[in-house]
């Protein structure tokens, strides 16, 4: 069987220790930080719906958690001001443990899945202090709250994503992280379906294709070589396969640097230059049947790029694999439960005006829309979310459509996220979201 998969890696927290290395630590650190999050430190945004960005007065206990976890995030940095030159990493035995001790004091409140790696920078460089949310996207959001929070200093850079490393320390990266290195490999990259690049990598190290152990040790020298932010937005499909020959891992690690960067800009190149809201509206639609669990209460799909709308509906979307100009893919929901009729010519004269409204305010447009049994969809390209909310607002109060209604966002790291079009806005059911 081809066992082809899309990796995903969680860890709990890796230590840097020594020049430039990244160390994992120990079982018994590990599994001691492990009990001390199930027992002080869950998670309170991870599968919990809460939203961060939109926030508001209108769901208080949301609007309070945000207010409490500002604080903690506050309380945090007042923390790290006064520890920060015992967090710099050294080669003391005991450091490892002040570590984590110090974080699941003080990081992991903020919430528990919440991930981290502490390392010293090359000579002369600062520490580095990397926070990531890992598998748990929606986590992002806070993590660049809590980065662009950061006070300044000399000896510490702070980022939200591990940094792509030096070709030539992927091979001690790998044993700093307990993977055997690959001393010598190929690599291969493809443009695929959904804007992804599928890698394969290829190894005399590798005894059979798609080895669960290969693909593990392809997805973190994958990571070590490109970097988190890469893996996590632009990466599809990995697999490994045996080879009789390799070319020397740092050679390799630069190849494949620049053939994933050439493949990157093949694809920013082919979206379009100018705005969605400024491009010519195809002459034709397709009417496509969705039946996904990701498409809660939508039955069909009109649209005039098949092939973007599908990707609305697939885990680990982002905007910017569509867009090169910042613009957001999210959806309008109306749901029109309560009315006795559905009346369909209503609800295209709105597709239509909205369109028609957001493209002559500069705002965006309706790339394609959907019905349910009582339900309208609206796909939406945005540049501006709040002063599109504010104009869709006003024409949903002058169409009279009931106050159910919801804006909502394809890109996995606001699956969280909605805003609602009416100050009286219910929160809705969460069986009845959008699941990414």
């Amino acid at each position: 069987m081809n066992n082809q998969i899309q990796l995903t890696l969680v860890t709990v927290a890796a230590i840097c220790l020594g020049a430039i290395l990244l160390m994992s630590c120990s079982k018994q650190i590990g599994s001691k930080l492990l009990k001390w999050l199930d027992e002080k430190n869950s998670s309170v945004y991870s599968g919990r719906h809460h939203r961060w960005v939109f926030a508001d007065e209108t769901n208080q206990e949301e609007l309070d958690l945000k207010k409490q976890t500002l604080n903690k995030i506050d309380t945090f940095w007042a923390a790290f001001n006064i520890d920060k030159d015992e967090l710099v990493p050294d080669n003391n035995p005991e450091y490892p443990t002040f570590a984590l001790n110090w974080v699941a004091d003080n990081l992991k409140p903020i919430d528990g899945n919440i991930s981290w790696e502490i390392g010293p920078g090359s000579e002369g460089n600062p520490a580095i202090f990397t926070i990531t949310a890992e598998s748990y996207r929606e986590l992002r959001p806070i993590i660049t709250t809590l980065i662009e929070k950061a006070p300044v200093f000399d000896n510490w850079k702070f980022q939200k994503y591990r940094e792509a490393l030096p070709a030539g320390i992927v091979n001690q990266a790998l044993e700093s992280k307990g993977v055997a290195p690959i001393p010598n490999f190929n690599a291969t990259c493809e443009v695929e379906e959904g804007n992804k690049i599928d890698i394969t990598i290829s190894s005399a190290n590798f005894k059979s294709e798609n080895a669960m152990g290969d693909l593990g040790s392809a997805f973190l020298l994958i990571e070590a070589v490109l970097g988190e932010e890469n893996l996590e937005k632009w990466v599809g499909i990995v697999q490994t396969k045996p080879s009789e020959t390799g070319t020397e891992t740092s050679q390799a690690a630069s190849n494949l640097a620049k053939t994933f960067e050439d493949k990157k800009v093949e694809i920013l190149n082919s979206l379009p230059d100018d705005y969605y809201f400024n491009q010519e509206q195809p002459e034709s639609s397709t009417v496509l049947q969705i039946n996904t669990v990701n498409s809660i209460g939508r039955i069909t799909i009109v649209c005039g790029d098949p092939e973007l709308s599908k990707q609305f509906f697939n885990k680990g979307f982002y905007s910017e694999r569509f867009s090169r100009n910042g613009e957001k893919f999210c959806f309008i929901k109306i749901d029109n439960q309560e009315a006795k009729t559905f009346s369909l010519d209503k609800a295209n004269e709105f597709e239509d005006l909205v369109d028609e409204e957001l493209r002559k305010a500069k705002l965006g447009c309706v790339v394609s829309s959907g019905k349910g049994t009582k339900e309208i969809f609206l796909d939406l390209c945005l540049t501006d979310v709040l002063q599109s909310k504010a104009l869709i607002s006003r024409l949903c109060d002058e169409a009279g459509w009931p106050h159910t209604a919801w804006i909502y966002f394809y890109d996995c790291e606001w699956v969280n996220e909605w805003i609602g079009l009416f100050p009286d806005t219910p929160a809705e059911e969460i069986e009845k979201r959008l699941h990414i």
